[in-house]
């Protein structure tokens, strides 16, 4: 893949591992983006089933 990356776009060495090290460097702020949202939507639907829980104490 570095190689072919290299070639085909015609970039030099450096350049591809900028490359490279910019693109891991999103999947993981993607990835924590990703996880950061579903913990925010778990807690999200633990606060409304609570305050259902309370409601149906009244």
């Amino acid at each position: 893949m570095f190689l072919g990356m290299t070639v085909v776009q015609q970039f030099s060495v450096k350049k591809t591992i900028l490359l490279a090290v910019v693109t891991l460097a999103s999947i993981v702020a993607l990835c924590f983006l990703f996880l950061l949202f579903f913990s925010i939507v778990q807690q999200m639907i633990g606060f409304v089933s609570n305050i259902i829980l309370e409601l149906s104490y009244k």
